[in-house]
């Protein structure tokens, strides 16, 4: 059910089981992080005192754990000022499925429906919401089967001011079982882009023309490029096809739902500086953190999964410096990985 909200300023997304704002933010258990080892080598980059963190556990305590440290000015951006500056998110899609990664163990569980499922993803957005930079973003990775509900949600956190965009990714070329269906074939996931305030950073990217493009007026051209739209790999120089399809592919980690590096370059690279902190709070594989690795940006990770926990690490340790994980072996500045515990 849908309704106005007293102020009749929003709407509101009423279902069973929904807690106050409050309640979560205060009464929310912090995790306590408990580190089990370091890794990586070169400190260069790395601000004073800052090393990158991934960390094994049920991610709600552990984003209350996270909000104290901003509080404690413990999380800061390039510029110094408390919080993350991006979050991007794939959560679990409601997809009443068991992954399993290539090794056959169980990677992660998904059958969480209904109202739980819309709760569960809630109450951790209210953290998320909280741990931004006042210039901050976040992107909310999902499909058909509950972006609409999590849009009205999101409106309700961050304020439907703060919605820019509804991203289509169109995910490639279409083959096999998937062109049976007797309907429109499905060939697409949705990104929710919201900022904290209106004041966000944002750094426009283009597409470059292709060789020997010449304006109607046969004039070479003047501008940057193609400037990127809403709507991703629909055209012949937006190549952004998801590894999921490809029969072989250098980035591959055997992690189930795992998502291509490219895709992530181009939403730190437009919602990020050099320095600022990358927050994924369903890590996974850990495409988010290696891509931000590469590209200069601190990182936290989190995950419940062991499996994608032991995955991430393993990928870290193994980066190769281009987009892609192709050309020279890029060791990772120092990141420590955390267990943690209910305090």
């Amino acid at each position: 059910m849908v309704y106005k909200n007293k102020n009749r300023s929003r709407c509101e997304l009423v279902y069973q089981g929904k807690a106050s704002r409050r309640d979560i933010l205060e009464n929310t258990p912090a995790a306590r992080l408990q580190p089990l080892r370091i890794r990586g080598e070169d400190e260069s980059f790395s601000p004073q005192g800052w090393k990158n963190m991934l960390v094994w556990g049920d991610n709600l305590p552990v984003l209350k754990t996270l909000l104290q440290m901003k509080k404690k000015g413990e999380l800061k951006d390039s510029l110094g000022r408390p919080g993350v500056t991006l979050i991007y998110i794939d959560p679990p899609f409601s997809s009443r499925q068991e992954y399993t990664a290539s090794n056959g163990l169980k990677a992660y569980e998904d059958t969480l429906t209904g109202p739980s499922f819309i709760e569960f993803l809630r109450q951790r957005l209210l953290f998320l919401y909280e741990l931004l930079t006042e210039d901050g973003s976040i992107y909310v990775h999902l499909d058909e089967r509950k972006s609409h509900y999590i849009k009205v949600i999101m409106d309700e956190i961050f304020g439907e001011e703060n919605f820019q965009r509804e991203i289509v990714w169109r995910i490639g070329w279409v083959s096999g079982f998937k062109t049976r269906a007797k309907n429109w074939i499905r060939n697409h996931d949705v990104l929710l882009f919201y900022t904290k305030s209106p004041n966000f950073y944002f750094h426009k990217l283009y597409l470059p023309y292709p060789p020997g493009y010449r304006r109607r007026d046969g004039q070479p051209p003047r501008g940057k490029g193609y400037p990127l739209e809403d709507t991703w790999n629909c055209y012949p120089q937006d190549r952004l096809d998801s590894i999921q399809i490809m029969s072989f592919s250098g980035e591959k980690t055997g992690f189930p739902t795992q998502k291509n590096e490219n895709l992530l370059e181009r939403i730190i690279l437009a919602s990020s500086r050099k320095g600022d902190i990358v927050l994924d709070a369903f890590c996974g594989s850990g495409t988010t953190l290696s891509v931000a690795e590469k590209l200069e940006r601190r990182w936290i990770g989190i995950d419940n999964s062991e499996v994608a926990i032991s995955i991430t690490e393993t990928r870290l340790l193994n980066l190769r410096r281009n987009i892609g994980n192709t050309g020279e072996k890029l060791s990772p500045r120092p990141f420590i990985l955390y267990r943690g515990f209910l305090s």
